[in-house]
């Protein structure tokens, strides 16, 4: 078995779009975790560069990534949740990152 993946997602969001972000991701979370991705949390940047999200997932093996973001691309509700992400995200950046043999969890 695969150890599992973190998947830490930066997103930088416009000021004005920040409530229609937060909404979005309301409707978007409970479809991904269906689909199979653990969502561990999400925190917003209170010093630095404001309006600043970081998000952290867990997937149990790398290629669960695409696997997920295939089959949430055939859903319904898929088109209205992506018009609204790309209205509110200036930018997003993704890492998929392992656990060190000194981690404490």
């Amino acid at each position: 078995m695969e150890k599992p993946v973190y998947l830490h997602v930066t997103l930088k969001i416009h000021a004005e779009k920040r409530d229609m972000f937060f909404d979005v991701m309301k409707e978007a979370v409970p479809i991904i975790e269906e689909l199979g991705w653990n969502f561990i949390g999400a925190w917003v940047n209170n010093v630095g560069r404001l309006n600043t999200v970081v998000d952290l997932w867990e997937l149990k093996d790398a290629n669960m990534y695409f696997d997920v973001m295939s089959a949430f691309a055939k859903r319904p509700e898929y088109p209205s949740i992506i018009e609204r992400m790309n209205a509110s995200i200036e930018e997003e950046v993704v890492h998929m990152m392992t656990k060190v043999p000194y981690g404490r969890r």
